[in-house]
C-alpha cells in the first residue's frame, strides 16, 4: 500500500494516505477501533474497491492491472463470518477453483484440524450442507473455511480472526488450523483480541483512516500510545 487514501462516498475519507508492505511470508496484524479502516484495506487488497489516491501492488505490479481472477486465485480468504451454501461439503471446499485437485483438498482437511469433523458426517465430503451452513456449529463453519482456503494453496491469506465464542477444544484446533494456514505465507490479520496477535512481525494499529503506529507487541507497549491504550482497556 503506498499513500493509499480511499473514501465510499465523497470526501468522507476511510483511509488517508496508508503506506505498508508486506514482505513474502510475513504476517502483519492490523488493529484499531472499529470504524479504524481495517475492513477498507482488506476490501481494496481485493479489488472490491479501487481507491481514489495512492497504489496497492503486489509484487510491484499494480492490481488494477492485473485480471480479477488472476489476482484473487492469489489469496485464501477467512471472513469473520464465512458462507457456506447448499450444496455438498465437498463443493463448499473446491468452490469451482480449478488450482484444487483430490491431492490439496485432503492436504488441507489434514492441516486445518477438519477431517474428523468431515469424516463424521454422514457422506463425507458428499454431505449435504444447509442453506448458511446451519447444520454446522460457529466452530465448525470455521474449520471449514480454513479448509477452503488452505486447499487452493494460496500465496498470501487475508484473516479476519472470528471473536465468536467457541468451546475450548474447538478454539484449540482453530488455533491450529490458522497457524497452519499461515504457515511460510504472506499474511494480513485483522485481530479483534490482541492478545491474539502478541507474536505478529508487524503490528499496524490504524486510528481514523490513518496508519499511527507499526512495530512488535512489545515495542509498541512501551511507546504508550494508542496500542497501549487499547492492549490495556482489552485486559481491564
Amino acid at each position: 500500500f503506498r499513500d493509499v487514501s480511499f473514501a465510499y462516498e465523497g470526501e468522507d475519507w476511510v483511509l488517508r494516505e496508508a503506506s505498508f508492505r508486506a514482505s513474502p511470508g510475513q504476517s502483519i496484524a492490523l488493529v484499531g477501533a472499529t470504524g479504524a479502516g481495517k475492513s477498507t484495506l482488506v476490501n481494496l487488497l481485493l479489488r472490491f474497491y479501487d481507491p481514489q489516491a495512492g497504489r496497492v501492488t503486489l509484487d510491484d505490479v499494480n492490481i488494477e492491472a492485473l485480471p480479477l481472477e488472476t489476482l484473487r486465485s492469489r489469496f485464501g480468504l477467512v471472513l469473520q463470518e464465512d458462507f457456506l451454501f447448499a450444496g455438498t461439503v465437498r463443493d463448499n471446499l473446491i468452490m469451482e477453483r480449478e488450482g484444487v485437485t483430490e491431492a490439496s483438498l485432503a492436504e488441507a482437511l489434514e492441516a486445518s484440524q477438519a477431517r474428523d469433523l468431515v469424516q463424521r458426517l454422514d457422506g463425507g465430503l458428499n454431505a449435504e450442507v444447509a442453506e448458511r451452513g446451519a447444520t454446522f456449529s460457529t466452530g465448525e463453519r470455521q474449520l471449514l473455511a480454513i479448509t477452503r482456503a488452505l486447499a487452493a494453496r494460496p500465496d498470501i491469506v487475508v484473516l479476519d480472526e472470528a471473536t465468536a465464542a467457541v468451546d475450548s477444544g474447538t478454539e484449540h484446533r482453530i488455533e491450529r488450523a490458522t497457524r497452519a494456514l499461515l504457515q511460510g505465507r504472506s499474511a494480513l490479520v485483522i485481530a479483534h483480541r490482541l492478545s491474539t496477535i502478541r507474536d505478529a512481525e508487524q503490528i499496524l494499529v490504524l486510528d481514523q483512516g490513518q496508519v499511527v503506529q507499526r512495530g512488535r507487541h512489545d515495542a509498541l507497549i512501551e511507546a504508550a500510545g494508542e496500542y497501549a491504550r487499547l492492549y490495556r482497556g482489552e485486559e481491564a
